[in-house]
């Protein structure tokens, strides 16, 4: 083999693919793991021996596993969750023997082979790790390894993890469907038995087949849904994301509510914005009419609300008109009455186009707004309605300092 086709070879060694399917150089996986984006790394585990050894009937595994050791393995009737989830301890013969048993499924879930966390399960498995190699794309990195393994089909339900994560596919095949951690604002609580957990399956953002051989760069944070099939092993190298608990103890949670605040009012934000820009949408307003809005007729705008509705005109209006007709209002006494007005999308428009007002100060407008339409206190019903709080006391102790 000549030269140049070594060194091509070695460069088709673990391309990446992103979510779309677009091929990138395996040197790139860096700028995936900065940006929280999700990629399939293919062709990077052609080397390790467990890609030919562990597979039916499990000679390797008998090989290796002590007999009379114990693994904890999770059990269920269908589908595995961390809600109530319920384990037994049984050896690796009597959990393929229990495999084929119809009353009940096995799943040797996130069984560790190396870990920090000293389980006893490791001393049974981490003679596997002479069949495996740790990927390139994470030789720097300190990682924790863990097994996953089912005989019959297993679905793992939607969760996110709190760190780091490569899903590496020795046998078998898993069906994943991904979804951004922002996704998750309209459509789920997080009032749950297990915080990183819901029964209540979102939409896929994205859906990826993984066969023998791939592995997937699972970001921390993102929700994600596996459907494994029939006799698929497969490992996890995880590391640390970022580290929000250690942040805490450090800081003796001198910033706890000053991180929550903030993450909430930049949600609120973005939900808000999201809704505005709907009814915006929804709008059918003629385009010289809507030329005019944007040309910042103070006047005009005053008529259309009653006509057009409040929303869809301030949308599209520039923030020195918002602000050169409230000044009008006020002027005339009629400010207070209008700010009583509004729901709390119009407030928070307002409030919104004033802030835009770069060279001009908004202090003589605060008082009025927190005295007419309360607009911070009244985000509240929005927030709320849309499901996108932790804790219900978290939200009014939040929401409080807020405003």
């Amino acid at each position: 083999m000549s030269k140049r086709l070594k060194r091509l070879k070695k460069l088709l060694q673990g391309t990446i693919l992103d979510i779309y399917g677009e091929k990138y150089s395996r040197d790139l996986f860096s700028e995936f793991a900065r940006l929280h984006c999700p990629c399939v790394i293919v062709n990077s585990m052609n080397a390790w021996p467990a890609l030919e050894l562990w597979q039916p009937p499990w000679i390797r595994f008998m090989e290796l596993i002590p007999f009379f050791s114990k693994i904890r393995v999770a059990v269920s009737m269908s589908s595995f969750s961390g809600v109530d989830q319920k384990y037994i301890d049984m050896t690796f013969f009597e959990f393929l023997n229990k495999s084929s048993d119809e009353s009940f499924n096995c799943y040797m879930a996130q069984c560790p082979l190396l870990s920090d966390e000293g389980l006893f399960e490791e001393l049974t498995l981490s003679s596997l790790v002479k069949d495996i190699k740790k990927p390139n794309v994470i030789s720097n990195q300190s990682v924790n390894v863990h097994l996953w393994m089912n005989v019959k089909p297993v679905i793992s339900e939607t969760h996110y993890d709190s760190y780091q994560n490569l899903l590496c596919i020795i046998n078998g095949s898993k069906f994943v469907e991904l979804v951004p951690p922002s996704a998750m604002l309209k459509s789920y609580s997080v009032i749950s038995d297990v915080h990183n957990h819901t029964l209540n399956r979102p939409r896929a953002a994205y859906e990826i087949n993984l066969k023998k051989g791939d592995i997937l760069y699972i970001p921390e944070g993102w929700w994600h849904r596996v459907e494994s099939s029939e006799n698929t092993v497969a490992l996890s190298y995880t590391w640390k994301g970022i580290d929000q608990q250690a942040l805490a103890i450090d800081l003796r949670g001198e910033l706890d509510v000053y991180i929550t605040r903030n993450a909430i009012k930049r949600m609120a934000v973005k939900r808000i914005d999201q809704v505005l820009q709907k009814k915006a949408n929804d709008a059918k307003l003629d385009a010289k009419i809507l030329e005019n809005i944007s040309a910042g007729d103070s006047e005009l705008i005053n008529e259309l609300f009653e006509e057009y509705g409040i929303i869809q005109i301030l949308y599209n209006a520039p923030p020195t008109s918002v602000r050169r007709l409230l000044t009008k209002m006020k002027k005339s006494k009629e400010l207070i009455k209008f700010l009583k007005s509004l729901n709390a999308e119009e407030g928070y428009l307002i409030m919104k186009k004033l802030d835009e007002c770069d060279t001009e100060p908004i202090t003589e407008f605060t008082n009025d707004l927190y005295d007419g339409s309360k607009v911070f206190l009244r985000m509240k019903e929005i927030l709320t309605r849309h499901k996108i709080f932790m804790v219900k006391k978290a939200v009014n102790f939040v929401i409080n300092r807020v405003t």
